[in-house]
């Protein structure tokens, strides 16, 4: 598969590795040190990835999703790895660092608030709208304090919560059997409870997996442990969560060897895209 097939036509990310797609990580090369730059990019990648419906549509969105989140960190390793080659402090590196993770966090954050619930409203400051080829610029310190907050959270840019929206995402859309999404499966060990987040099937309580704004690393866990078991494994006779979960990573592996190369490390054999630095 290509990088971002079907995601961003007009990012230049669609399509078969080639010109556009070196000029977008060019652009993407020249703004990574820019907190506000990063984040207008992050989103309208986001906005532009983040279509789908069916299980074939589900997967489809979240193969685009991680691609083109791990295009972001590839592009900005690059940098990075320049600026610690070329004798950056450890306070200027630990900016720079910061502001990638804000990129990814911006950008699962608007992924996540494409199913609705507690995520839609803390990403409506950064949804781009369909069409748009990415808005208007974002400017960080106008952001909701609330969107601001739940951006910084320590799972907020991570390849786990992509996987648990997506999980979320099929059993929300009714893409999961329906024995998958009984109470037992979702028994707190704690406590011996169902999780607050979840809520029966037909109980009129919300959705089935209600995952917060701002999912904690516990969350993100438990609703992947539950994709991950064995019990529901058997149930899902159609691989819609193994299906999903395969496609995360797919678009991740890909999308850092086409920028990192082989070896997936900045600086050594390069991929397939290349970067005008100039």
């Amino acid at each position: 598969m290509a990088l971002g097939r079907g995601a961003g036509e007009a990012l230049g990310l669609d399509g078969g590795v080639g010109e556009q797609q070196g000029v977008v990580a060019s652009v993407v090369y020249r703004v990574v040190e820019d907190r506000d730059a990063v984040v207008t990019v992050a989103s309208g990648l986001a906005s532009q990835a983040a279509r789908g419906g069916s299980a074939e549509g589900l997967e489809g969105v979240y193969y685009r999703v991680g691609a083109v989140r791990s295009f972001l960190g590839a592009v900005g390793s690059v940098r990075g790895a320049e600026l610690e080659a070329g004798g950056a402090g450890e306070e200027e590196m630990e900016e720079f660092w910061g502001v990638q993770y804000l990129g990814r966090a911006v950008f699962t954050t608007v992924v996540g608030g494409r199913s609705g619930g507690a995520g839609a409203e803390v990403a409506a400051p950064l949804v781009v709208q369909e069409g748009a080829v990415l808005g208007g610029p974002v400017r960080v310190g106008g952001l909701p304090g609330a969107t601001v907050a739940d951006l910084e959270g320590p799972t907020a840019g991570s390849r786990s919560l992509l996987e648990a929206y997506a999980y979320a995402e099929a059993a929300n859309g009714g893409l999961v059997p329906q024995e998958a999404l009984a109470p037992e499966n979702f028994v707190d060990p704690a406590n011996d409870e169902p999780y607050p987040w979840y809520h029966e099937p037909g109980s009129g309580q919300g959705p089935v997996v209600d995952l917060p704004a701002a999912p904690s690393d516990d969350v993100v866990s438990a609703v992947r442990e539950w994709g991950h078991s064995d019990d529901v494994a058997d149930l899902d006779e159609d691989d819609i969560l193994d299906n999903l979960s395969n496609a995360v990573y797919e678009g991740r592996s890909i999308a850092s060897e086409l920028v990192l190369g082989a070896d997936g490390e900045p600086g050594g054999d390069p991929g397939d895209i290349t970067i005008n630095k100039d």
